[in-house]
């Protein structure tokens, strides 16, 4: 996938976002992992504009400037989600 400009993976059971840093050097410019445990991650926009900074759209919606924001963006604790009330 050296290539890709955009990769589709959502409803994949993708658990977690460990292996973005594999893409960081590829054109990729559009990601799609809604769907997906690891979507539900804290800071999951601003993890995956971290660690992929020529990615232009993830989930179909463009970087916004709060995507931009990586000060307090963490590797939350193993296991760690957001909860949807």
């Amino acid at each position: 996938m050296p290539r890709a400009r955009k990769i589709i993976a959502t409803e994949n059971n993708i658990g977690s976002l460990d292996g973005l840093q594999s893409l960081r050097g590829t054109p990729l410019e559009e990601l799609y992992l809604s769907g997906n445990n690891c979507s539900f991650e804290i800071n999951y926009r601003k993890r995956v504009f971290a660690a992929l900074p020529n990615l232009k759209v993830l989930d179909g919606i463009p970087r916004l400037p709060s995507d931009n924001n990586f000060d307090d963006v963490e590797t939350p604790a193993e296991n760690s989600k957001c909860t949807i009330l």
